[in-house]
């Protein structure tokens, strides 16, 4: 009998294989709410940074191709810090309970003596570190809170001549904006009136669903742009570095992953290098 011509057919479970194999990941985009301004429009003002050295991260490539599923470019992009939890403020500390509680120290190298710069802020600059300085994160603070806590930092660390501050975030959404503004101003002129250079770390534009937010934080934005013109404070913008950058952001839409933290510390060395005075 003559063998048949026909080549052999491959099995269920091959043709299951070949067909996982053609199986490829469609690339996410990022959305914004609708009706939302861009930084970059006609009235808008653009940050102080060149974009192609504010866009560049401190250690991993940032991507700036835009991606098609928001929500599952911003999940799958959620990387978080496995290192072991931040030490927490000693409890003679010289600070009320309700902000030690919350208080979390962190930096390069824990056995810093005599840090140069101070960070403080909200949630979202948890993770960022800069070469000799130290970063307090005040999970939930608003700007009251940095006024009362930053005198009292600056007193344990006699050696700090530059405070960078970051808040707003938990305020925006109170809808008193006129006190939000007086409470940075006096933020502003309390650092300044003990000697030290102050710089304002802005907002970054979240990500989340409420378009009610992200307005009043582009509205934050561009006050500290014009307060910080018009006093000589510096003042750091990332609107433009986040904008539409859904894999810099956690699943919650607010907070930086850690790409994202890469960005935000980028954004501030940058600042601190080109404006020395």
């Amino acid at each position: 009998m003559r063998p048949s011509s026909t080549p052999p057919q491959p099995t269920p479970k091959a043709i299951t294989v070949q067909r996982a194999s053609r199986k490829r990941h469609e690339p996410a985009t990022s959305t914004f709410p609708s009706g939302s301004p861009s930084p970059s429009a006609p009235g808008s003002k653009r940050s102080r940074l060149s974009p192609s050295v504010a866009d560049r991260p401190v250690s991993a490539p940032v991507s700036s191709a835009p991606s098609q599923n928001s929500s599952a470019a911003v999940q799958a992009s959620d990387h978080v810090c496995n290192c072991a939890p931040p030490p927490t403020v000693s409890s003679s500390f010289p600070i009320d309970n309700h902000l030690r509680s919350k208080l979390a120290v962190y930096n390069d190298n824990l056995g810093l003596a005599r840090p140069e710069i101070l960070i403080v802020g909200d949630s979202i600059v948890r993770f960022v570190k800069l070469p000799g300085a130290i970063t307090y994160c005040l999970a939930g603070g608003k700007t009251v809170d940095f006024i009362e806590l930053i005198p009292a930092l600056l007193d344990f660390h006699p050696s700090v001549h530059t405070v960078i501050s970051r808040s707003g975030t938990n305020n925006v959404m109170s809808r008193h904006s006129a006190k939000l503004h007086h409470d940075l101003e006096s933020l502003a002129t309390t650092v300044e009136s003990l000697g030290k250079r102050f710089i304002l770390s802005g907002p970054i534009p979240s990500m989340s669903k409420s378009s009610e937010r992200f307005s009043h934080l582009f509205s934050l934005h561009q006050w500290l742009e014009n307060f910080t013109s018009a006093t000589g404070f510096g003042y750091t913008s990332h609107f433009d570095s986040f904008w539409t950058r859904c894999d810099l952001f956690r699943h919650d839409g607010l907070h930086p992953n850690m790409k994202g933290t890469n960005v935000l510390t980028h954004d501030l060395i940058n600042f601190i290098a080109f404006n020395t005075t």
